[in-house]
């Protein structure tokens, strides 16, 4: 009984409640650390139901055996499958491709709810089975239909580390302050 008066007397605020004042702060940090481009940054964040987010990744992939498969045709299709299939994805975006013969260079912005493994995966896997499909001369170099090698390499693009750190610096002061 005690413990049901405890839990009814400390109900926390409704979510809506809580998301007017929390959202504002946090935009409220970043036009600060962004001086001078204070509409262009915060029109590059995103947001979800209960976050706001800027993901982006700059992903690098080749074909096994790094052979040089990724032109002409092969090329405008990988091209077409990247942007349709990041597209079926809730808020996953292609921002920029470049593709040579023997790799794959992607920029793309991924919301938080998935991870940059699973949309490798969804990616390389949709486009080898329908790459086979068009290009049955593959089957030739690639037996097994594994057209991708196993790894990607990935780093994150994001705000620049020394308005962080100078973000960090002045939050402390602030709270020095009191």
């Amino acid at each position: 009984m005690f413990l049901n008066i405890l839990i009814a007397k400390h109900k926390p605020p409704p979510l809506a409640a809580i998301e007017h004042k929390v959202l504002p702060f946090v935009l409220k940090y970043h036009s600060f650390s962004l001086k001078g481009q204070t509409g262009a940054m915060k029109s590059q964040y995103k947001r979800l139901s209960h976050s706001v987010w800027l993901c982006t990744y700059h992903i690098i992939f080749c074909p096994k055996y790094r052979y040089g498969i990724l032109e002409g045709k092969a090329e405008v299709f990988v091209r077409n499958q990247l942007y349709r299939l990041c597209s079926q994805k809730d808020q996953v975006a292609v921002e920029e491709v470049n593709i040579q013969p023997d790799h794959v260079h992607l920029i793309l912005s991924i919301p938080p709810k998935y991870s940059v493994s699973e949309i490798m995966g969804y990616l390389k896997g949709k486009i080898a089975i329908k790459l086979f499909q068009e290009q049955k001369d593959l089957t030739k170099k690639y037996w097994g239909r594994h057209v991708w090698a196993r790894g990607y390499c990935v780093s994150t693009i994001g705000l620049d580390e020394e308005k962080i750190r100078k973000y960090i610096k002045w939050q402390q002061d602030q709270e020095q302050k009191g």
